[in-house]
């Protein structure tokens, strides 16, 4: 979020809350925040153990008639872009590092269709007219990335990160945030 907010693009967030003991996120309750911010692009970073309630969403965004681009990114997509790419409401999936790319497709998005035949980094549905391999990891130099957007978290809810119930409890019952470098 931190490095397309420095070209002027509203970014904001849903937290999907699924944590033992906490109180649980309905789907629909999720679908009903994502569409109350009246969203013209749709991205999730989803890790493979949350795919399958990734995917309910999904349903239910389009059952909903949202009529935006949805865009899935993170290593579930990175490991199996095929299997992300067989669910009918993904339109675009990102295969790898993602803030160049998503920059780049927000910029070519004009609300209906992409401006452009290919956006690297992006695999893009062929019912969306237009389709691309999968580039190779890009060559990154982290300094060139701005630090992350805490205040994106701060605007969820009520409090600040330590008052998210973000992550999950691990199988020794130790709550932990999955990080991948």
């Amino acid at each position: 979020s931190s490095y397309i907010k420095q070209s002027g693009v509203h970014v904001d967030l849903v937290i999907y809350r699924e944590i033992d003991g906490k109180q649980i996120d309905s789907p629909g309750h999720v679908v009903n925040e994502i569409l109350s911010k009246k969203p013209t692009i749709v991205a999730f970073s989803v890790m493979t153990f949350n795919w399958h309630r990734i995917k309910q969403i999904l349903c239910l965004l389009r059952e909903a008639q949202y009529g935006g681009l949805i865009v899935v990114g993170g290593y579930h997509a990175v490991l199996d872009f095929e299997e992300v790419l067989e669910q009918s409401e993904v339109d675009v999936v990102c295969v790898g590092e993602g803030e160049r790319p998503l920059l780049d497709l927000v910029k070519r998005y004009d609300g209906s269709n992409i401006s452009s035949l290919s956006v690297d980094g992006m695999i893009i549905k062929s019912n969306m007219r237009n389709f691309t391999k999968p580039e190779p990891w890009m060559t990154l130099d982290l300094d060139d990335y701005p630090y992350i957007d805490y205040d994106l978290f701060a605007g969820e809810g009520e409090g600040g990160l330590k008052n998210k119930f973000i992550g999950t409890f691990s199988s020794g019952g130790i709550y932990t945030l999955a990080m991948i470098t």
